[in-house]
């Protein structure tokens, strides 16, 4: 897997296991900014690699 979607999917991990509430919002907001660079970077919107990553995470 190539490395962006990769620390996405492992981002998105981290804050839907989180132990509390603090970790939770402090771990999201790790995740909302490396999705933001990430569609920067492949100049693709947001929202949509949000599903994508949603999706694949449910696999």
């Amino acid at each position: 897997m190539k490395p962006q979607p990769e620390r996405l999917l492992k981002a998105m991990d981290a804050f839907r296991q989180a132990s509390s509430r603090h970790e939770d919002a402090r771990l999201r907001a790790l995740y909302e900014a490396a999705l933001e660079t990430t569609a920067e970077g492949l100049k693709v919107d947001k929202d949509a690699l949000d599903r994508v990553v949603t999706r694949y995470y449910r696999r």
